[in-house]
């Protein structure tokens, strides 16, 4: 993953979170991040599905429990992010 591809997840993300896209690290993982609880787990996803159009399933869900594999997964979708 390099920097270019994640910056619009982190930008959804902050949003999604409350959170400044300065603290949305590389590394960024769910129970890491202030406001990345469960409930926050659903805005975030619902940002990402509303901003790139794609429907997650639930396998998918459970697996995007850090930035990298969001992005793995919006990759394997098709999702364009470079």
């Amino acid at each position: 993953m390099n920097a270019m591809s994640a910056a619009i997840v982190k930008q959804l993300m902050a949003s999604a979170l409350g959170v400044s896209v300065e603290r949305i690290g590389d590394d960024a993982a769910r129970g890491k991040l202030r406001g990345w609880d469960s409930l926050g787990h659903v805005d975030v996803i619902t940002a990402l599905e509303d901003h790139f159009a794609v429907q997650l399933d639930d396998a998918e869900l459970l697996r995007m429990t850090s930035l990298p594999e969001i992005v793995a997964v919006l990759r394997a979708k098709g999702v364009s992010l470079d």
